[in-house]
C-alpha cells in the first residue's frame, strides 16, 4: 500500500476528492487494478515539450516527469 499523501480534501482536475477517496484509488493502483495510461516520461527540465505536446491535443495519456 501507498502511504498516504493526503491529510485533507483535494482535488483531481478539478474534482474535489476526500483524503479516504485519494487512499482508495492509491490502494486499487498498487493492486494493478486501476491503470493510467502514459503517453511519455521526461526528466523535468522538458516540462515545457510536455506543455507543447497538451497544448497540441494530440496526447493520449499523462506526462511523469521525472526529479533528480
Amino acid at each position: 500500500m501507498w502511504p498516504c499523501l493526503w491529510t485533507e480534501s483535494k482535488s483531481i482536475t478539478g474534482f474535489p476528492m476526500a483524503a479516504a477517496e485519494l487512499d482508495r484509488l492509491a490502494e486499487l493502483a498498487g493492486e494493478g487494478r486501476l491503470t493510467v495510461r502514459v503517453a511519455d516520461e521526461l526528466p523535468a527540465s522538458r516540462v515545457g515539450d510536455a506543455h507543447r505536446s497538451l497544448e497540441r491535443r494530440g496526447v493520449r495519456g499523462r506526462f511523469v516527469l521525472r526529479f533528480g
